[in-house]
């Protein structure tokens, strides 16, 4: 980060924030852009009048004190030369309590615009709401560019600028009406200044100022009326005990690195890869650092400033509300931090932030007590506040620093995601056989029939399939779900158990590496993409495979996004800001919470256009913006015709390859089933809910994740119908078997009953296609489970395969092997839940062939 940026979020970013909640809540209340700025000026006008009156009372001292001084100044200056005249220049200032550095005070009311003014043309200047918005009935025609309300031949003059400048003039004038010659040029300077550079900028940003000039003007002619006069004088000085000195200094800079370092570096170390963009390999500690300066800047440096600016009596509490302040946001982020997992985007993975009016209620109760201790122990005992400021200070400085350290590390661990980004390519042979399993993720068996009914292309696209709907997953979730998927019966959840001298990562990496060995070994060509936690990351650790050179090997998700170099920007901005804000949220008492997260935008200006790759939904009919993972998945399922490469040699092949279009929830235009922008379905979800109900059952969807879900699944097999497509016009649609298959299903309601078993989420999606195999879509009453994919894939190719890890043949005997063993492991994260077994879980035994009966289901404990 460089000085000037770093100054930047020092003294502009907490302005421009404050201008950014200021405005939009005018726009949410008004809607009206204009209306908003205006609305902005006078709340931000009022909040800082105080300020801007001490720093005018400053000013007006200086000036008269200058003016009184003047007559003998100059006598002196006239007698005296040299350092004479200095030691009696000096000697004359100090008998009047008057030093030439005052002449900074003179200037403290302009000194302090400059931030006001920099933040404000910098938030307004480049408001795309602004565009095209007409404003004060037509005369300006669009606030987004300069007005030019005046045509004069070919050109056009912006008459908005000089009635600005008119009334800053005017407020000037008025302003100093009894002051020197000196300080009237330098105010009409000054207006002359900000005409010019503010001459060609947006009318929503003249307009703004404008407004500004038109209070200040107000506000002088009121002092003026009221014969205004400068108080007595109490300076700058911070006229306390030491001891209070300490405590602001020290309360103010802890604030800075609880909200500015720990909240937001908290966030990062347990999911780092949420935040390393391998295409643009860059540390996260960066927006920690731009996070600290901005609070920095919020809390000491405009938190002396206010101090400084106070009046005396202010000043004298003003320890105890710094205390206080430290107090109740420590508390509320330890005690009443937690909101659940984010996007990378800094917004709620859940949506929307809820709490309830107990929790703000005993919320409220809390801070009440805590200001009463603080109160009491600053009253008597102000030592013991300095004292626990001070240790807090050093404890969450302590663990910042830590938790930089870990994210560095962690950052520096994932460069081998960044050799992993070659251009995929999946290799099929016309002559020989080909192999193909595709794991996806979170493909739901029950609801298939569902996505036919509506869209009966999807079974003839699908023509020679068979599929299975009493197909069991041994786990709810991928870390429990997908061993057995890949390494069969072997690597079931208990079975794995059962395994305690090995780490679920090398057991993860076993299960993985059966079927690719199996067919390498035997002579096939092998491709695999996307193995499902190879090396138990999250991004796929390709280096498992090692020791098979001669596997290609490829990374998908996200290699194959056409929208990347724009996520990358936008990741950038948009965390430059939401950390901050992400933080304000944590610590802020929860009544305030849902205005500050405001549905993940963080009362961002430009609310409407904040983000175009962070998807905003309320209602689960419409919603703007994509969302970054299922872009990710989706284009690496959409590009699959692009990426098969067809060889007319003899060469046997087999591909292993795992997709996450399904679990990525996101709101689909329909009926295309396609990401877009904007996207409003509320016609045709109102034209056709009777596609929920099938055969008498109808689907509870009526929550905004049940439409995503329903969506994500229907584009899954949409884009893979047009993938077979492809391999019917390559010719290699009968010399392929091809597995569909996930690794676990989910519910579209969750009582969070776990002696309940929910036999959905154990229902994953099994479609098979088998050599030659082109008549019509048909339907299996046979009881199968994921484990079955390894003997599926090898079934009359591969003579007697075997686990690599423990040449124990595979088979699908186990199946028959009643009861089955099933869990339910809510620790879902491979980040916590990745010791050598899996961590305490719910468990069923399954005994019977319908995955529905609940009569087969039984609960026998957490183990």
């Amino acid at each position: 980060m460089s000085v000037l940026a770093a100054l930047f979020y020092l003294f502009i970013r907490p302005v421009e924030l404050l201008l950014e909640f200021i405005f939009a809540l005018c726009y949410k209340a008004s809607e009206n852009p204009g209306v908003s700025i205006i609305i902005l000026s006078v709340i931000l006008n009022i909040l800082i009048l105080p300020l801007y009156i001490k720093a005018d009372e400053l000013q007006l001292q200086t000036s008269l004190k200058e003016k009184s001084l003047k007559p003998w100044v100059d006598r002196i200056k006239k007698t005296f030369k040299g350092d004479e005249r200095f030691m009696i220049l000096n000697a004359y200032y100090k008998e009047n309590d008057y030093s030439p550095t005052d002449v900074f005070k003179g200037s403290f009311s302009l000194i302090l615009q400059i931030p006001f003014f920099i933040a404000a043309y910098h938030m307004l200047s480049s408001l795309h709401l602004l565009n095209g918005v007409p404003f004060l009935f037509g005369l300006i025609k669009d606030l987004g560019v300069p007005d030019g309300a005046l045509p004069l031949g070919s050109f056009n003059i912006n008459v908005l600028p000089v009635i600005m400048t008119l009334i800053n003039i005017s407020a000037g004038m008025i302003y100093t009406k009894d002051t020197s010659l000196k300080d009237k040029i330098k105010i009409v300077l000054i207006a002359l200044v900000f005409l010019v550079l503010l001459y060609d900028s947006p009318a929503g940003l003249v307009l703004y100022w404008t407004c500004n000039n038109i209070f200040s003007l107000l506000k002088n002619i009121a002092l003026k009326l009221l014969k205004f006069k400068p108080g007595a004088g109490e300076g700058v000085k911070i006229g306390t005990y030491g001891e209070d000195k300490i405590l602001i200094i020290g309360g103010l800079f802890y604030l800075s690195v609880l909200v500015g370092l720990l909240v937001p570096s908290d966030i990062i170390p347990t999911a780092t890869y949420h935040f390393v963009n391998v295409h643009a390999y860059k540390n996260p500690v960066v927006y920690m650092f731009i996070s600290f300066f901005t609070g920095l800047g919020t809390f000491f440096v405009y938190g002396l400033i206010l101090y400084v600016l106070s009046t005396k009596r202010l000043k004298k509490y003003f320890s105890l509300l710094v205390s206080i302040i430290c107090g109740i946001l420590t508390m509320n982020y330890f005690a009443f931090g937690k909101v659940g997992p984010l996007t990378p985007l800094l917004r709620l993975q859940s949506g929307k932030y809820s709490t309830t009016p107990k929790d703000i209620m005993f919320n409220i109760l809390i801070m009440v007590l805590i200001a009463m201790l603080f109160f009491i122990l600053w009253k008597n005992k102000k030592k013991i506040i300095l004292s626990v400021i001070m240790a807090c200070l050093i404890a969450v400085s302590y663990m910042s620093i830590k938790n930089l350290l870990d994210i560095t590390k962690e950052y520096r661990h994932l460069y081998y995601a960044t050799t992993q980004l070659q251009t995929p390519s999946l290799k099929l042979s016309k002559n020989g056989k080909n192999v193909i399993v595709i794991m996806l993720d979170r493909g739901m068996g029950y609801l298939l029939p569902y996505l036919m009914e509506e869209d009966p292309d999807i079974g003839e696209k699908f023509s020679g399939f068979t599929f299975y709907p009493d197909t069991i997953s041994f786990g709810e979730y991928t870390n429990t779900g997908s061993p057995a998927l890949y390494g069969g019966y072997g690597y079931t959840p208990d079975k794995i158990n059962d395994m305690p001298e090995l780490s679920l990562e090398e057991k993860q990496n076993a299960a993985l590496k059966v079927m690719p060995v199996n067919f390498y070994e035997n002579g096939y060509k092998v491709t695999v993409m996307d193995p499902t936690y190879a090396g138990y990351e999250w991004i796929p650790d390709l280096s498992v495979f090692d020791e098979y050179p001669e596997m290609d090997l490829y990374i998908t998700d996200a290699n194959l996004n056409p929208y990347m170099d724009e996520i990358v920007e936008e990741e950038t901005d948009v965390r430059n800001r939401a950390f901050f804000c992400y933080s304000l949220f944590r610590v802020s008492p929860l009544f305030m919470r849902t205005l500050l997260y405001d549905s993940g935008m963080y009362n961002a200006a430009d609310r409407e256009y904040s983000s175009d790759f962070v998807q905003v939904t309320e209602d689960g009919h419409t919603s703007r913006g994509y969302d970054i993972d299922f872009l990710n998945g989706y284009y690496a399922l959409k590009t699959l015709p692009d990426i098969t490469v067809v060889s007319y040699d003899t060469e046997n092949t087999f591909t292993m390859y795992s997709n996450n279009t399904a679990h990525n929830e996101a709101l689909l235009s329909e009926p295309s089933y396609t990401p877009e922008l904007i996207i409003d379905n509320t016609s045709y979800d109102q034209e056709n809910m009777q596609r929920f109900t099938l055969d008498g059952v109808t689907l509870d969807i009526d929550e905004i994740r049940d439409y995503k879900i329903y969506q994500c699944n229907m584009a899954s097999y949409m884009l893979l119908g047009n993938w077979l497509d492809s391999l019917r016009e390559a010719g290699v649609y009968d010399n392929t078997r091809i597995i569909i298959v996930a690794d676990h299903g989910t519910s579209f309601s969750d009582d969070g009953d776990y002696e309940t078993a929910e036999p959905r989420s154990f229902n994953p999606v099994l479609l098979v296609k088998d050599f030659d195999s082109t008549g019509e879509f048909t339907v299996s009453s046979q009881f199968m489970t994921n484990a079955d994919t390894p003997f599926l894939a090898f079934n009359g190719l591969i003579e007697e395969p075997v686990d690599p890890r423990t040449g124990e043949t595979i088979s699908d005997d186990d199946k028959y092997d009643l009861p089955l063993l099933i869990t339910d492991n809510p620790n879902l994260l491979i980040d916590d839940n990745n010791g050598n077994v899996f961590t305490p879980a719910y468990w069923y035994e399954f005994s019977g062939t319908d995955v529905f009966d609940p009569e087969a289901w039984s609960y026998i404990g957490i183990k």
